[in-house]
């Protein structure tokens, strides 16, 4: 044996002995390790944490003791400590988990009202309940409300601005060591920031709720933990509900804004929420108090797990399109529009293949609920958002390559009619009032490629099947009927956010621009129209020389 062989094999020999510490010190992905502050978060194989093999501390438990006491302390010193009654939060929370959260599921109800109920530090521990996320809760429920509460001095703040200012004073607090329910908060934060145009906070607190996911680790299965007893069942169901609702609020934000996304998928290994027998049984019924009850809404199937599963499928089928339409500045026109028409088919398969429960039927039918309202309307949005770069004739691919820009117009300004069409239906059910910020977002969209079309009159170019003068006449009108829907509804929410008053005033003043623009085009166009025309006197002679002609056959 030559001495080379002999030192590999050696080589071998001794790596098989050390195969565990040579297997540990090359393995390449993480998992949840216990961290200094005592609390589970998924670290990486270079930070090392997975060869230290640290016991579970008590450094959390007496993070949330000082967390508590400074606090307070906090709070004291932004007069911001008023006592709260017991029954005004939980009012507040109830109109949150009425209609916000049955429309877009953060928490789980009956989890966080036990907790609430014990308060232990076990359940804030493991993130189910905290203070901090208790505000986060109150501060929604409060934009439903009048702005200002009599047997609560908030004065200058509104009782919703007094709730999302504790929410951020104790949130600086919990940032040293995150949990669950300190996602949760950020992304309701996020949608009150939002909700009062201050886009530049909801964009971060939505990043920081996604980024915390990663620290926290709620991107991975964690079955295993719980089967072997590290982690509760309750715990694992709060941590899928919190990440899929960050991942949700990610492309939401993305699409809405047109700003790049930072998910990789292949890391994700969480559940998807899966619809269950409980799905179907589950109650959802108004809460009215201080809102004036309608007597037609009286409830029906809250059909939570269905709607996140099924709004998480239309997130993944849009993603790569909007990403491309909006982010990709390097794709061919033709890619992109081959790329452009296989989403939209995706997306009509999408609506095709939802479960019944989730129809909305052309009769509308009393039983029906605000959430699957809400999922349509962010369909059609998404609808807008796919098909509005194709709207322009100039913005096609040479040579012509499919539908073209007159189908695209049509898609938009049929998605904007539905999308006011299920607002009506809202507004007899339930009321514009109880529409959720998040909801609120999507429709000035909608309303921008109906000022569009009133303005243009493309519509008319558009439906092919209004030959007649009075058809024309009667889809203007509809059309206009629309847009007075959404304007309705933007006036109506913008007495609670301030982002739909602000869009409402923008897009009147868009609309009278537009309007000016397009009397001085039409104006401009006659002209030319003029200046071609052959002479007036040349027109009576070709008349005069027809007449005579025609006479002339006749005989």
């Amino acid at each position: 044996m030559s001495a080379s062989a002999q030192t590999a094999t050696g080589s071998d020999e001794e790596d098989e002995e050390n195969q565990d510490i040579v297997n540990q010190i090359a393995a390449r992905f993480g998992s949840l390790q216990l961290a200094p502050d005592g609390k589970l978060r998924y670290l990486g194989t270079p930070a090392n944490f997975h060869l230290f093999g640290t016991d579970r501390s008590v450094a959390a438990t007496t993070n949330a003791r000082s967390q508590r006491l400074e606090g307070k302390r906090l709070l004291h010193r932004l007069e911001l400590d008023q006592a709260v009654d017991p029954s005004l939060e939980n009012h507040l929370i109830k109109i949150y988990f009425a209609w916000h959260n049955a429309s877009h599921a953060v928490i789980d109800e009956s989890t966080f009202w036990l907790a609430r109920q014990q308060q232990t530090e076990i359940a804030e521990v493991a993130g189910i309940y905290s203070e901090v996320l208790v505000n986060a809760m109150c501060a929604i429920g409060a934009s439903y409300e009048s702005r200002y509460h009599p047997d609560l001095a908030t004065f200058p703040r509104t009782l919703a601005d007094f709730f999302t200012e504790r929410t951020k004073t104790l949130l600086e607090l919990e940032l040293d060591s995150p949990s669950v329910s300190t996602i949760q908060a950020l992304l309701l934060l996020s949608s009150h920031e939002s909700g009062n145009q201050r886009i530049a906070r909801s964009w971060l607190y939505g990043g920081m709720a996604m980024r915390l996911c990663f620290d926290i680790g709620l991107h991975i299965d964690t079955t295993p933990y719980v089967d072997h007893g590290v982690m509760s069942a309750t715990e694992s169901q709060a941590r899928q509900t919190a990440f899929w609702a960050s991942y949700v609020m990610n492309y939401r934000m993305s699409f809405s804004l047109g700003r790049p996304f930072t998910l990789d998928g292949s890391e994700i290994t969480v559940k998807k929420p899966t619809p269950d027998t409980f799905s179907y049984t589950e109650l959802w019924h108004p809460y009215h108090r201080t809102i004036a009850s309608n007597p037609q809404s009286s409830g029906g199937l809250a059909l939570l797990d269905v709607i996140s599963a099924q709004r998480i499928n239309l997130c993944e089928t849009v993603e790569p399109i909007a990403r491309a339409l909006y982010g990709n500045t390097r794709i061919t026109l033709k890619t992109l529009q081959e790329h452009s028409e296989r989403s939209v088919n995706a997306m009509l398969t999408w609506k095709k293949n939802l479960p019944p429960s989730l129809d909305v039927r052309a009769d509308y039918a009393e039983d029906v609920v605000p959430q699957v309202l809400v999922l349509h309307l962010e369909y059609h949005y998404l609808q807008i958002l796919v098909h509005r770069p194709w709207t322009s004739r100039r913005h096609q691919p040479v040579p012509a390559q499919g539908p073209g820009y007159r189908h695209a117009r049509k898609m938009c300004i049929d998605s904007a009619c539905d999308m006011a069409k299920i607002l009506g239906v809202f507004e007899r059910q339930f009321g514009l009032t109880r529409l959720d910020v998040e909801t609120a977002q999507v429709l000035p969209s909608a309303a921008l490629i109906l000022t569009f079309a009133t303005v243009s009159q493309t519509q008319v170019e558009q439906r092919q099947m209004s030959s007649t003068a009075n058809e024309k006449e009667s889809s203007n009108r509809m059309i206009i009927s629309h847009l007075n829907t959404l304007f309705r509804a933007l006036d109506e929410l913008g007495g609670r956010h301030s982002c739909a008053k602000d869009h409402l005033e923008s897009l009147l003043v868009i609309q009278q621009k537009w309007n000016d623009m397009h009397k001085q085009q039409s104006s401009r166009s006659k002209k030319r129209r003029d200046a071609n025309a052959p002479p007036r006197t040349d027109l009576l002679r070709a008349a005069k020389r027809s007449k005579v002609t025609e006479g002339s056959s006749l005989n």
